[in-house]
């Protein structure tokens, strides 16, 4: 079930099975509760999504929490031979309508239910609830040194290194009365980027993440960051931008955060660093239509796009007044142009590898592909210009027999 963060998705018999939810209600003032998880069947239902909780304190009153409040996802169950999804957390949301204390040294609980798991004869492992959403608002003194929890629920098992998926982490919003507000995004217990979502036009002034987590920012929604500062934890978050990250002006994406992004993701942006430990991801950018918008690029981390299909529509196309590429900096195409074949399967692109009984040709593009071992498997045949190699991509080698698939073709990059 999915609240603040997506649910995690579900693995049964080597695939991942039944989708987790996708997070919705308002960050800054949430009043929804968490949804539940998936069930199977008749046999056994998914875990409860928590509940909802909202104080509000007048007259610039206190709010003290020395107990706990909580509003937790309860966990997936283990019904015969089918593993269930844990349930989202819920919200707790506490606000002040004029000034105010908040205090205490209690616990306030928003996390996500565990899915159910067995290891045995049939491998289903139900996927983690996402974690749900606390808000603060509206008070001018905040004294409270106690436990704020909105982590997403785990995933409990695992099969020849195929898992199912934690929950994504929910939110925790502290907005002080003349402050524009932190967010805060939680995380969940393997360190996966599952992320929490947002779902409304907000402006914050910073976001800080814990662990390891990731934000997603839905298609239509504008997230304006007033400040400098995203604050990775101890391993790497993602940003994944379906709408915009409104920036300043000049910005730095920093060590351990990296950021997914259309060309009208980041709006406002001109010069824009990479720092050594950040990453940028491109995606729907066309090898026809560069991006324009940096006047500056500085690259000392990662630069580099999204796998590309059967059909061309990933690339790094950048132009700019001035690219510079520091001794840290890696722009990085391996192995996202035209995908390789699965097994038994040819590969992908205008040259691709063949697949003839057991083993599969190389992909081709300024050369030929290689032949399989005793001519199984033809290599492709090359195309394309020396005068415009950036319009197309590496096409992917044959897979081979069984359980092989076949190498993905080189992506592309051009800066100008």
């Amino acid at each position: 079930g999915a609240h603040g963060g997506d649910g995690g998705d579900g693995y049964d018999k080597g695939v991942y099975a039944g989708d987790g939810g996708t997070g919705y209600d308002d960050f800054t003032g949430p009043t929804d509760m968490g949804s539940g998880g998936g069930g199977f069947h008749a046999n056994g239902p998914g875990g409860h999504g928590g509940g909802a909780v909202k104080i509000t304190v007048t007259g610039g009153g206190t709010a003290t929490v020395s107990g706990t409040i909580t509003a937790q996802g309860s966990n997936g169950g283990n019904y015969s031979i089918a593993r269930t999804g844990g349930g989202a957390g819920g919200s707790v949301w506490i606000n002040f309508t004029a000034n105010g204390t908040f205090a205490g040294s209690g616990t306030i609980n928003v996390d996500g239910g565990d899915g159910g798991s067995n290891a045995g004869a049939y491998n289903h492992f139900g996927g983690g609830g996402g974690g749900g959403r606390i808000a603060i608002t509206g008070h001018n003194s905040h004294t409270f040194s106690g436990t704020l929890s909105y982590d997403g629920g785990s995933e409990t098992g695992s099969v020849s290194g195929v898992v199912a998926e934690d929950g994504g982490g929910g939110t925790y919003w502290l907005k002080q009365t003349g402050q524009t507000g932190d967010l805060y995004i939680g995380g969940n217990p393997k360190n996966q980027q599952i992320p929490a979502r947002v779902a409304d036009t907000k402006s914050v002034n910073d976001i800080w993440f814990e662990s390891a987590s990731g934000l997603a920012i839905s298609s239509g929604v504008t997230i304006t960051l007033a400040s400098s500062t995203l604050s990775a934890g101890t391993v790497t978050s993602s940003i994944d931008i379906d709408g915009v990250l409104s920036l300043p002006t000049s910005f730095t994406i920093p060590n351990k955060i990296s950021v997914t992004t259309t060309a009208t993701g980041l709006d406002t942006v001109n010069t824009l660093t990479i720092a050594s430990g950040g990453r940028l991801a491109l995606e729907y950018i066309a090898t026809s239509s560069p991006w324009t918008q940096l006047s500056t690029l500085t690259v000392n981390g990662d630069l580099t796009h999204l796998a590309n299909t059967s059909t061309v529509h990933n690339s790094v196309n950048i132009s700019a007044t001035t690219i510079t590429i520091g001794t840290t900096g890696r722009v990085i195409a391996d192995r996202w142009g035209y995908p390789g074949g699965a097994p038994d399967s040819s590969g992908s692109g205008p040259g691709p590898g063949t697949f003839l009984d057991t083993h599969g040709g190389g992909g081709a593009y300024g050369g030929n592909g290689g032949n399989g071992a005793s001519g199984q498997g033809l290599g492709g045949s090359l195309y394309g210009t020396t005068s415009t190699p950036e319009y197309d991509a590496g096409s992917g080698g044959g897979g081979a027999v069984s359980t092989v698939s076949g190498g993905g073709g080189g992506g592309i990059i051009k800066l100008v």
